[in-house]
């Protein structure tokens, strides 16, 4: 449980979601629809899935890896870290998940 306690700590919202990721709840931005750390643990043991709205001070760079057309997402996140000037290795400094 400690990823989900470190997303709620962090200010994260939780919310079931379907297998496609979407929401399994009305309205995911409506606090009636957030769950905590325990009952995200609880959906995630059993094999179901569970979203998170981002507190504002967040940023996600979704870098896709592996498609079939064989576009290496994380090449193209590395030319555009040295057209900006940006230390590629962020990536490696960070949090990042496989969805």
């Amino acid at each position: 449980m400690q990823t989900f306690n470190f997303y709620s700590a962090e200010g994260f919202r939780l919310f079931p979601c379907h297998i496609d990721k979407t929401p399994r709840v009305n309205s995911w931005r409506s606090s009636e629809a957030h769950i905590d750390a325990e009952d995200a643990e609880e959906i995630a043991a059993k094999g179901g899935f569970v979203g998170a709205w981002l507190p504002s001070n967040y940023v996600v760079i979704d870098i896709d890896r592996g498609h079939k057309n064989g576009i290496d997402g994380y090449a193209v996140f590395e030319k555009l870290c040295a057209k900006l000037g940006v230390d590629a290795d962020i990536a490696e400094k960070t949090m990042a998940v496989k969805t």
